[in-house]
C-alpha cells in the first residue's frame, strides 16, 4: 500500500521540500496512512516556514515495513540517494513490521519519526555543505516532543 503526504508545491523550485510516503503490507497500511498524514501536514508547514539550504530541493522519504518474507520475496534493498544534479534526495529505510505493528499509536508515531530523522543523518553525510541538516533535526524533534 502506498500512502502520500507531500508538503512540496510542485512551482516552487527555490525552496527545500519534503515527500513523505510509505511502501507497507496491508495488514498496517490503514494506521500508518493515518499518521503519516498528520506527520505530513506537520513537516509541510515546518517546511514552508524554515529554510534549511539550497543544495537539496527534494527530500522524499518513504519508509517500508513489511513482513519478513514480503521482503525476502521482495530481495528488497534500502535506497540512500541523494542527487546533486537534481537537488533530489530519496530514502527508503525499513521499519520493522512486527514492532510497528505491536506498537501503540505513540509507538508508532516514534518509528515512523525515528525513520525520517535516521534519513536526514544519512543525507547530512552526502551534504557537508548547503544542508542545515542538524537544525531540520532539531527543528522536527522540536516539532513532535521526540527527543528520544
Amino acid at each position: 500500500m502506498d500512502i502520500e503526504s507531500d508538503s512540496m508545491d510542485v512551482d516552487d523550485k527555490k525552496k527545500m521540500g519534503i515527500f513523505i510516503s510509505g511502501e507497507t503490507d496491508a495488514d498496517i497500511g490503514d494506521t500508518y496512512g493515518k499518521l503519516i498524514i498528520e506527520i505530513g501536514s506537520k513537516l509541510k508547514i515546518l517546511f514552508e516556514k524554515n529554510n534549511y539550504g539550497d543544495k537539496i530541493l527534494r527530500i522524499s522519504i518513504i519508509p517500508t515495513i513489511f513482513s519478513p518474507k514480503t521482503y525476502e520475496v521482495l530481495n528488497y534493498k534500502e535506497r540512500k540517494r541523494y542527487s546533486p544534479k537534481t537537488r533530489v534526495a530519496e530514502f527508503r529505510l525499513k521499519i520493522d513490521h512486527q514492532k510497528f505493528k505491536d506498537a501503540d499509536e505513540e509507538g508508532k508515531r516514534k518509528l515512523i519519526l525515528q525513520n525520517i530523522i535516521d534519513s536526514i543523518r544519512i543525507l547530512k553525510t552526502k551534504v557537508k555543505k548547503g544542508f542545515e541538516g542538524d537544525k531540520l533535526e532539531e527543528d522536527i524533534r522540536r516539532l513532535f516532543n521526540y527527543w528520544e
